[in-house]
């Protein structure tokens, strides 16, 4: 894929495959990415499917979401739950320039460059997920939660 176009639609379809479980990691998370009416209805199904759903997503600058008003916010405050975001503070995934998106059904987006619209995909493809999901679960047990991204309740 090498347009913004073609990675939306794979995006969108893998999230349209996931069942109940995700994992993100995007250094920047845009305001374009996850954001769109359809990609926040599939984050909606597939955080709310039922028992074992969990969307987990890693971003370098959780501030910059909060900052920007990123659609997906609402999401993340409302189930905060079944939707959790940490920030890598390990140096090794910060200098990590790349994203990817996993689902459970062994789909997977992977961007070498996260901010260019470039990258490769698989649906259905548990063996060449697999160095992801490693990758992605070594960050997540390194990082920490986004705690800026809670709502507050006054």
């Amino acid at each position: 894929m090498t347009d913004a176009q073609a990675l939306a639609a794979a995006r969108l379809r893998l999230l349209g495959a996931a069942r109940r479980r995700l994992a993100v990691r995007m250094p920047a998370l845009p305001p374009t990415v996850l954001a769109a009416d359809a990609e926040l209805a599939e984050l909606r199904r597939i955080a709310t499917a039922g028992r074992g759903a969990h969307i987990r997503l890693l971003v370098h600058d959780a501030e910059a979401m909060l900052r920007e008003g990123h659609r997906l916010l609402t999401l993340v405050q409302r189930l905060p739950s079944l939707i959790e975001v940490r920030v890598p503070v390990d140096e090794t995934e910060l200098a990590c320039p790349s994203a990817y998106l996993l689902a459970d059904t062994g789909g997977w987006l992977f961007q070498p460059l996260a901010e260019r619209p470039q990258g490769r995909a698989g649906f259905g493809d548990p063996a060449a997920q697999a160095p992801y999901l490693r990758q992605f679960e070594a960050g997540w047990q390194r990082a920490r939660p986004a705690g800026v991204l809670r709502a507050l309740d006054l």
